[in-house]
Formats: C-alpha cells, structure tokens, sequence
C-alpha cells in the first residue's frame, strides 16, 4: 500500500477510488480516502480533490450509489428506481426492468417473485394480479394460472388450490366455478367428472344421496332403481 502514497510534503492528487486507500488495508478500515492519507502521513500532505469516479457523488467522500437506485450523469445524484425495476448492485447506471413473474416498488435492490394465487405476465409492473374464478397458481414467480380441472372448480379470485366437488355434485369441464348436483337417482362417479346410475343388486338412497347394496335376501336386478325385491 505504501507505494501508492505520495512522499511527505508533496501536493498529491486524491485518485478516484476509497477502496485505495480507505479500505484496501486494515489500519485505515472505515476511513474515506482524504482521512487516510492525512492520517498516515500526520496531516504533512497537501491533498487536492479532483472529482468523484463515474457512479459516485459528494467530492469530499466519494460515495457510490447503492443497491435500488443508479448514478444520473446530467445532475450527478443518485436517483432512486421506479416501481417496477430494480439495480442489485452498487455504482448502476441503470435501473433495469423486473421480468414477468416479478415485480417492485420504488427503491428496491431485488425484484419480487409473484405469491401463489397471483400470476404477472408483463415485465416492469409494480404488483401482481390475482388468480380470475375458475384457476388457481400454487407456485412462485408465475406468468399464468391453471385452469381448475374436471371434479372441481374455484368460486374466489387468488385461489392456490381447487375446490373438491362434494358428494352428489360432479363438473365435466375445466374451469368452471361450480360444481352441477347429479340428476335425480343418479350419483357422482368416484372422481366428480360426471354421475351414472345405480347398478344391479343396488338402489338408490334419498337419504345418503347414494348407492347402497340390496340388504341380504333382496335383489334388483335394474339399474335406476330404487326398491330391492324379496
């Protein structure tokens, strides 16, 4: 390090860069440039401040833009970025757009993946729009949602799951936000998709809503019916 410092006495050009002098050794941690020469020399340099490096501001501590702003060149301030873009790093010179599944509020340093139950097909957007009725997204980062398929269905907005069709209810499409009741002496198939009837040797129930086996000693011998027979 000592062979970047000036002799003691001589007028000597403060470089662009703090890490040089300011950080590149331990006996200087946490000082900016000016500090640590003055101090290693016990203040017997004249030091000169030429400017700020590109990405950088103040001329008496060159400072570099942070993470979730970048360097403007025309009024050399760091400039916070817009909703919708991001810079993850120091001494940007640019904010760049967030991707579709993303998205960002003013200042951020990192985009944000859209939540399940939320979908973001367009880049450089603020927020991310929820799953419609009849879909539903159950992972991060997401450019679309899934269709509710056959046996089930989505009666909400920002669902993660389907809803299963209950007992006696059935639905044949995909997403659909309900689901349909069986046909009268009919009952649901065992996925929701679609009902049949009672087969033979059973009947159907107006209780259960359901098939049940013909007691001992009884038959039927028919479908759709809803006796047995000694």
């Amino acid at each position: 390090i000592n062979s970047f410092f000036p002799k003691i006495n001589d007028t000597f050009t403060v470089l662009y860069y703090q890490q040089l002098f300011g950080f590149a050794t331990p006996q200087f941690s946490g000082l900016d440039s000016k500090a640590a020469i003055l101090h290693h020399y016990n203040s017997n340099v004249t030091l000169e401040i030429i400017g700020c490096p590109v990405g950088s501001f103040n001329l008496s501590n060159c400072s570099y833009c942070p993470p979730g702003t970048f360097y403007d060149f025309s009024s050399n301030i760091c400039i916070v970025c817009e909703s919708g873009t991001f810079s993850n790093q120091y001494n940007s010179s640019k904010c760049d757009d967030c991707p579709v599944g993303t998205w960002s509020q003013k200042h951020f340093s990192v985009c944000q993946q859209c939540e399940p139950g939320k979908y973001q097909n367009k880049s450089k957007m603020d927020h991310c729009e929820e799953c419609q009725t009849g879909y539903y997204q159950n992972e991060y980062g997401q450019t679309n949602c899934k269709p509710c398929k056959p046996g089930t269905f989505s009666n909400s907005s920002g669902l993660i799951n389907c809803f299963n069709c209950i007992d006696n209810t059935f639905q044949s499409e995909y997403q659909q936000i309900k689901c349909n009741l069986c046909p009268s002496l009919m009952v649901a198939n065992y996925n929701h998709q679609n009902c049949s009837f009672c087969l033979p040797g059973e009947i159907f129930s107006d209780f259960s809503r359901n098939c049940i086996q013909c007691p001992n000693g009884t038959y039927q011998q028919q479908n759709n019916c809803t006796q047995c027979f000694p």
